[in-house]
């Protein structure tokens, strides 16, 4: 990443066929454009449900894409994001 593009996050959860169930995209808070070397960011994003009738095992997905050309950032061990190996289970409350 370039110091000097904002960058925003997006956070998905997929069903095992590959769908979109729930996501959002947000740029970090503080942008990308403020961040140091070393400094740790928590940043919270809460997901939109984009398919109310799944249910089911998930992946949560995170990556990043350059916000004024909506290019993918890649990912060091390939691809253009990385998936969460916490186990997600979509259910009714």
């Amino acid at each position: 990443m370039c110091s000097s593009d904002l960058y925003t996050v997006f956070t998905q959860v997929l069903a095992p066929d590959g769908h979109l169930v729930a996501q959002h995209d947000a740029p970090p808070t503080p942008p990308t454009v403020k961040w140091v070397p070393g400094q740790v960011i928590a940043d919270r994003h809460p997901l939109e449900i984009v398919d109310p009738a799944y249910r089911g095992p998930a992946s949560l997905i995170v990556g990043w894409y350059n916000s004024a050309s909506v290019e993918r950032v890649p990912v060091n061990s390939g691809g253009d994001y990385v998936t969460l190996t916490t186990p997600v289970r979509v259910e009714d409350r």
